[in-house]
Formats: structure tokens, sequence, C-alpha cells
């Protein structure tokens, strides 16, 4: 089982460190330890050799993962086989002497480069309280790197175990078969295992909460807290929480987000005293819980020792306007999920950063989140010397800029846009590599999600980003979302796990901040893959024939060369025209859909329409059409509409039409005047293509799961998409078109090396 702490890992492991068997259903979660030597390798051997060492082990353990150092290239695939002596054995004096070694695991992992650590996943294996000589063979492509010993590094321990290096030796022909070993030699590497005094249990930091919301003091409520740490899996695990005799978190979902290592998850539930009642200090009730491969339909009994409740305050002032205000409602009996019959639909985001913000910040604060992580996902965007940071946000969503008195609006107003609008209007101006798309439904943010976008949830009063989403059926969703809970303090920054049930149209978790909030609408955020300019000459509209005839269209022409599937369209253009309501603009693909972007606004329910001038050519210089949001027309926009609009709109017809298709060919802008009198141009615009990581070259690069078309073609993002693709369940990563559950498994990972392997002869 892969699980490993994520503490000092460069961001090349991130990317490697893939591999993470499912294993068997736990009764009980178990903490988690390490014990590094170093990774300052001087010194090494070669494929097939050996690495000597003897560990005594103080209390019972099972070593689950190894990291090594090795000079294999960046992103091959490397192996290691373990050997251990009988209960009280050492090296020392048996380096050739096969009987007294037995194998007890083995494994393998993805290179991460000298001097950094590679994850190996080796199957479990249990040491008894002893000293035993361990003997690490590695593969026949994997290089040992290690550290000469000088007497001072020869030694690490911690209360568990300790280890005494230890010597090398050239093993090529058979294991235990070959010269005398050199040494002394310090092994690089990490060992980490559960059991052990180190690890404590996997529960901690129990609180019961206060609250200040919006300025009203909730002191001392039935809320409580608790963070629970787990090692990641492929699939979804389930935390069962028992606590004075209620089973209080029910079978909640957890999604490994952080891939196969330790992660902590945070837990509200109904402590069962009355509000008012304080009990920070006193040791908890009866508790218990469990995680589990399935859900389980009873509460797990008492297994842990007393515990002493602490106390915390939650700050939360409405970032949004117009709210009712923020508001405590009484915890539920229970909170959590109905059992599921099968494995979920889920995705994640891992490494996704959590920022502090100040009072009704929260806002502002989710859109720099979510621009750092696009940003860290895709390094060759062009985002220059953009700002991302919080104070750059709050004025592209135009926080509190009168009359708005405290955040940012949630949906269109007579003051101003909802907050996603201005901040996607500041986008395109500014010319950020990002696209910006309203959804209405989990579906489509759980969608969003697997593909790699970043959504930001707007319930209620607040605004969180999503990090990561289970489809529980029948419509309901488990959704955890990274914000502060401590606007305008330190140390608030954390994931919750909220619970969305569609009977309501509510949440439930996150007491304070989305628990008893209403489902407002999810914002998608995604870095187009391809992004096209028309500049002109400008193309004229020829005028129409009058009220009911129309000219002929005038058609701008963008090529995309670029192969790849389309997920997502989006569309700018600067119009110039004196009549807004003569004019129908269309997107076509040659050879494919057309989809209306704009029908004659302000038609039928007048003659002629709106009547001011263009499309585009304020301050932004663009109009755009989105797949979310409201057309550019009547109800929505009064007579005589807006001169020189401005976006984001959504498009008349379903740009869904394009989805599925291969981005590749002829695109246009086509501009028909309906009316006579007034003319106009097509003076530029613009065309983004978001494609899905099923994006391959002319050559079909499997491989190249990024779809990048910068050489090299394959690199370290490969590996990083590929993994969001398995932990996200994509099939995409199902490399060996397995059907046999799971079909996704360590063989995709051995699939996807080969073919990386092979290379590319096209992007």
């Amino acid at each position: 089982m892969r699980s490993v702490s994520r503490s000092g890992r460069p961001a090349s492991w991130r990317a490697m460190a893939m591999v993470c068997a499912s294993g068997a259903a736990a009764s009980v979660a178990s903490a988690q330890n390490c014990l590094q030597t170093t990774f300052a390798n001087n010194n090494n051997g070669a494929g097939l050799w050996t690495v000597y060492f003897d560990a005594t082990v103080n209390v019972p353990i099972t070593v689950t993962a190894l990291d090594v150092n090795t000079n294999a290239g960046v992103g091959l695939p490397i192996d290691v086989t373990v050997y251990l002596t009988a209960p009280g054995g050492t090296y020392v004096g048996n380096t050739s002497t096969p009987s007294a070694w037995t194998q007890v695991s083995a494994g393998a992992g993805i290179s991460a480069g000298v001097g950094q650590p590679s994850a190996i996943d080796v199957s479990d294996f249990p040491i008894p309280p002893g000293t035993y000589g361990v003997a690490i063979r590695y593969g026949p492509t994997t290089t040992p790197m290690y550290t000469n010993g000088t007497g001072s590094n020869q030694t690490y321990s911690n209360p568990d175990l300790t280890l005494n290096l230890g010597a090398a030796q050239a093993t090529t022909t058979a294991p235990f078969t070959g010269g005398s070993p050199f040494s002394p030699r310090v092994w690089n590497g990490r060992i980490c295992y559960t059991g052990g005094t180190g690890g404590g249990s996997p529960l901690a930091s129990l609180k019961q909460l206060s609250f200040v919301l919006d300025g009203v003091a909730y002191p001392d409520t039935e809320y409580g807290t608790i963070d629970f740490t787990y090692m990641g899996k492929p699939i979804v695990q389930y935390f069962n929480l028992s606590y004075g005799g209620n089973w209080v978190l029910q079978n909640m979902p957890l999604v490994s987000r952080e891939g196969c290592v330790n992660q902590t998850q945070n837990f509200s539930f109904n402590l069962g005293n009355p509000r008012g009642t304080n009990i920070v200090g006193t040791p908890s009730a009866s508790m218990g819980y469990s995680l589990t491969d399935a859900p389980v339909a009873a509460g797990p009994a008492p297994n842990t020792p007393p515990m002493t409740v602490g106390g915390d305050t939650r700050t939360m002032e409405k970032g949004v306007e117009p709210s009712a205000g923020a508001q405590l409602p009484p915890a539920s009996p229970s909170q959590g999920t109905a059992p599921v019959a099968a494995q979920p639909m889920k995705a994640a985001h891992k490494n996704f950063p959590n920022q502090d913000c100040g009072v009704n910040e929260c806002t502002p604060v989710s859109v720099s989140n979510s621009l750092m992580f696009l940003k860290d996902k895709n390094p060759n965007a062009a985002w220059g010397m953009l700002g991302i940071d919080l104070a750059t946000m709050k004025t592209a969503t135009k926080w509190k800029v009168p009359p708005r008195m405290i955040g940012c609006y949630i949906d269109d107003n007579p003051n101003g846009n909802a907050w996603w609008k201005d901040k996607d209007a500041y986008m395109m101006a500014n010319r950020y590599p990002v696209q910006t798309m309203k959804v209405g439904t989990m579906a489509e943010m759980l969608q969003a999600l697997k593909d790699m976008k970043d959504v930001e949830l707007q319930g209620g009063w607040h605004t969180a980003a999503i990090v990561g989403m289970t489809d529980l059926g029948n419509g309901k969703y488990s959704i955890d979302v990274a914000h502060d809970t401590k606007q305008g303090m330190a140390g608030g920054t954390q994931v919750d796990t909220i619970e969305y049930d569609p009977a309501t149209n509510k949440f439930k978790g996150s007491p304070g901040f989305f628990d008893g909030s209403t489902f407002n609408y999810g914002v998608v955020e995604m870095v187009p893959t391809v992004k096209k300019v028309f500049n002109g000459p400008a193309v004229p509209i020829p005028d129409g024939s009058g009220s009911t005839g129309c000219g002929t269209s005038g058609a701008a022409v963008i090529t995309v060369p670029e192969t790849g599937t389309i997920t997502s369209v989006m569309s700018a253009f600067h119009v110039a025209h004196t009549f807004q309501g003569d004019l129908t603009v269309r997107l076509t693909k040659v050879g494919g859909p057309t989809v209306v972007l704009v029908d004659r606004p302000g038609v039928p329910q007048t003659t002629f329409g709106f009547a001011a001038d263009n499309y585009g050519g304020g301050p932004g210089n663009l109009f755009i059409s989105n797949g979310g949001g409201d057309t550019y027309d009547v109800p929505k926009i009064a007579d005589p509409g807006y001169a020189n609009i401005e976006g984001p709109w959504k498009a008349e017809g379903p740009l869904s039409a394009f989805a599925g298709l291969d981005a590749s060919g002829t695109w246009m802008l086509e501009v028909q005047d309906c009316a006579g009198g007034d003319v106009g141009s097509i003076l530029w615009w613009e065309l983004s293509l978001v494609m899905g990581a099923e994006v391959t070259g002319g050559s079909g690069c499997y491989a190249n799961c990024d779809g990048s078309t910068i050489v090299p073609f394959l690199n370290v993002n490969d590996f990083v998409c590929f993994l969001n693709r398995f932990s996200g369940g994509d099939t995409y990563a199902n490399c060996d078109q397995s059907t046999i559950p799971p079909v996704l498994n360590i063989n995709d990972f051995i699939c996807f090396n080969n073919k990386f392997a092979m290379g590319c002869s096209a992007p």
C-alpha cells in the first residue's frame, strides 16, 4: 500500500508517486510513520546490486512503502526486492549466504531522478520486535545511489526502530552471489510503516465550536469538529465516527486528494450537549472510529481512549450581496451519507493552495486559490506578470466597490454584475489565459474537476474552492471545500466536507459557512488548450434589405492546426455596427455544427431590436460568449441595449454542440445583417478551445496525456496528467483496456510507462 508522508517531497515526486494498491477493507485506520536516512549520495552501484543494513525493531510494525535514491532517468520505471534474516540476524557475514535470507516483499515505482526520493510501492510486510538483517536488491535498470559511511552518518533511529548501515554488493548474477561487499555504505532511503509508538491516533483535535457570524455570537455550541488522518487509496473510503453512544458521522466518503499518502480531513458533528453548555476541558464521551472500503450498516464500537475536548471559534462575515446573512442552524443528530451500492464517481485536486483571507474576502480568495492551482497545473500558459494574488482578485471581483458595502454580489443586480462576471470581464480585458463558465448542477462541477478544471462553489452567503467531489447517487454529493474558517485571523484554513441534498437544495456540514445554506451555482475556470485570434483586415457585413430581408453573411476565418478532442468552446469578438438588433452572430466549424451566439437582440419584442451600437469596443474591446450566465437579449436586457457591450454572456445556442469533435480545421465567425440602413464590419475575434486529456497528436500518441505541442512532447507533466486521470477514475487511464474490475489498477501504470518509453514522433 503506497502511503508515505508528503513532507519535503519535490514536485517531481508528486508527479511520479502513482502506484497505490487498494488492499482489503480495514475496520480501523492506522497512523503512519517514516524513518529516513540521507539522500546526499556520493557513490553508487549498478543494476541488480544489493544494499544491506541492520534494523532493530522495538514494537510491531508493518512496512508499507519505501523511498529510494536511484540514477534512473526521471519518469522511468524502477523496482526492488526486499529480504530479511531471521530475528536476531545481521547482514554482517551473510552477504554471500542465500540460506540466511527470506524474501518478504517486492515493489515498483517511478524514478524521480538522482538525489530525490523515488517512491516504491512494496507489498506490505510485518516485522515483529527484534533485530534483523535487511537486504534491498535493485532491479536490472535501477541503479542504487548511496553514501560512503563515515561512522557519524551510519545510524538513524526513532522510538520504533533503529537502522545501522551498511554495505553494498555487486549481486548481478543472483541474489547474495557476488564479490566482497563494499563497506561502510549508507543506504539512501526512507522506510514508511504503520504501527509503532510515534504515530498516535488518527483522530486528533477534538473541539467544541463557538461562532461569530455577521457579528452575532454563538458561544459553546453543540457543534464539534475532529481531524482524521488517513492513508489515501485510489478508491473512495468511508469514515465512521461514534460519540457518546451516537453514530454521528455515517459513511463519510474520503477522496484521496493528495494521492496515496497520509492526509488529514476535518469533519463537524453533533457533540450532543445543549447549545450554550461549555464542555471544553472535559474528557470525550465514548468514541470509536473506522475506515472501510465499503459503507457499513452500523456505527463503530468505542475503540479510543478519552480525548480532552478543546475549544475553537469560527468567524464569518457574509462576503457577498445580497444576502440574508449567515445563520447557525441546529446541528443534525447525525451527519453523513446513505450507503452506496458500488464505488461512486469521484474527482479531486491535489496540492491545492488555501490562503488566509480577511473579513468578507471569501470570494476573491477562492478565485486567487483557483488561479494559483491552474497556473501550477498549466505552467506553459501565458501568465506573464499577471496578478493572481488576493489583492488583485479583490479588484477583479469588484470587492466592496460602492454601492457594494459588504463584499461581492452573488447575482446580477441594478448596480453591477455577479462576482464571477466581473472577474471574467477583468480577466478577458487583461488577457488572462483563463476561461470562465457558470454551471448549475453538481454533475457539471464533478465533470469539470475530472477534466482538471477548477470549480468555485457559491452556496448561500459563502464562496469556496472545491477540491474533491463524490457522487453518492440519487442526486446527493459529498464535497470537499478549501476555505478559511477564521476570516481576518490566522490558523483557519482547512478542508471541510459538506453534503448536498437535492431534496432541500441545501448543504450539511461546515457549520457557519455552508451548513443550512442553499446551493446557488458553480463557477468553472479552465485554461484553454488552444487560443487563436483573428486581427483583420476588417470583414464588411453586407447590409440587409429591409425589415425582414437578411443580407449575405460576412465571415472571418481562423484555422486551427492542432488536433484534440474538444470539451468546451468560447468566443470573444468585436463587431462594429450601428444597430445591434440588426445582427445575428454565428460560430461555425466548417464541416461541423453552427451555433448561434447572438440572435437579433430585442426582436421580436420590438420590430428592429436593440438600437445600441457595437458588440465590444468598450474598455475590454470584446464580447464574450460562453456556456453560462444569460443571453444578451430580453428579458435580461431592456431595449435599447448597451453600447459597446462587453461580456460575459451565454450563447443563444448550445456550445456543447462542439464537444467531442476534433479541434483541427476551419472555424468562422459569421455575422448576418437582417435589416437595412445600418452597416458595420468584423474587426476582431478570438476562439478558445479546451481539450480533454484524450488529446493525441497526429501520430495518435497516447502517452502525450496533456496534449502538449512543445518539444519535448513527453515530459513530467504527462505523468501528472495520467495520475490525475487515474485518481479521478477517468476512462483514459484504462491504458491496458481491461474489463475485469477494478479496471484501473497497477497494470495501467505499467502500460503507460511502456507507452511513454516508446516516445512520440509528433505531439
